[in-house]
């Protein structure tokens, strides 16, 4: 791992050490949602030959650190990638995003698309055609509470004895979390202001009003580069229907459904995923 510098608050995951600074030139940037960048390592460092490859742990996740402003909407964490890609060097960039990643990565697509050599996209959550939720209940006041959100943070998200389950809760097959997938998870738990950096942000992310261009179904026309979904049709945090939504929403999109797989897609179908991103991704190598 290592921080960058021109890009506070990020903490990064190189998958490919042995890069040639031709390589370096040409990069693709990958955003877990909700967890490590970490888990990223398994599915993709074998397949990263050609490219540099950097696993992001985006704010509040991971070993990045929590920026005093919770400044975590898909707008700030858009504008924290292009810092990335500014202070690397690359003027283009292929952009993997999973879940809470694949807000943040159409929202820097749709940001500087100009910048976007390809684009893949695993069950983001982008919050599309959803009602805003209600900010002023009493579940939102007694989470913003300090104390309060950090000590239900601390029971589930960051419980290391629940981390498999939950993970397993995403999953099609709960027992497709394994105690390695785990351990990636528990590793950044230690890190300073961890529990109270998903105490502030877990609010936000339930009950705040967003705005930015991935709100915007109008918008995703100008995603002209050649854009890949994933999805599996067992999912139950971002069910296929949304995957189906985006596709008539971009131009010349594919849309790969996995059978049997759940919000994991890269965990559970780890092979298939890596030959579709092998195939996605190839053009530019």
């Amino acid at each position: 791992s290592t921080g960058m510098g021109a890009c506070p608050h990020l903490r990064c995951h190189n998958l490919n050490h042995q890069a040639s600074k031709q390589r370096a030139r040409r990069l693709s940037g990958y955003i877990q949602g909700g967890t490590s960048g970490g888990l990223w390592g398994s599915v993709l460092r074998d397949s990263c030959r050609e490219v540099r490859c950097i696993a992001v742990d985006m704010p509040p996740f991971g070993f990045s650190s929590r920026p005093a402003d919770m400044s975590y909407s898909r707008e700030d964490s858009a504008r924290r990638l292009w810092a990335l890609a500014d202070a690397l060097g690359a003027q283009q960039v292929s952009i993997v995003g999973h879940s809470f990643g694949g807000r943040a990565a159409a929202e820097a697509a749709l940001q500087q698309p100009e910048r976007v050599s390809r684009l893949v996209l695993l069950a983001p959550a982008l919050g599309l055609g959803e009602p805003a939720s209600a900010s002023g209940g009493l579940v939102p006041r007694l989470l913003s509470v300090p104390a309060i959100g950090r000590l239900i943070v601390a029971a589930t998200l960051a419980n290391p004895l629940l981390l498999r389950r939950g993970l397993g809760w995403f999953m099609a097959d709960p027992n497709g979390a394994t105690q390695e997938m785990a351990d990636v998870l528990r590793a950044p738990l230690r890190a300073k202001g961890y529990v109270d950096g998903l105490g502030g942000w877990l609010p936000l992310f339930l009950f705040a009003p967003e705005g930015g261009l991935s709100l915007q179904p109008d918008a995703y026309a100008r995603l002209t580069m050649p854009t890949l979904l994933i999805w599996g049709d067992k999912d139950r945090t971002t069910p296929l229907v949304q995957g189906e939504a985006l596709a008539t929403l971009v131009p010349g999109v594919r849309l790969e459904v996995l059978p049997g797989i759940g919000h994991m897609p890269q965990l559970e179908a780890t092979g298939r995923v890596q030959a579709f991103l092998a195939t996605h991704l190839a053009p530019i190598r």
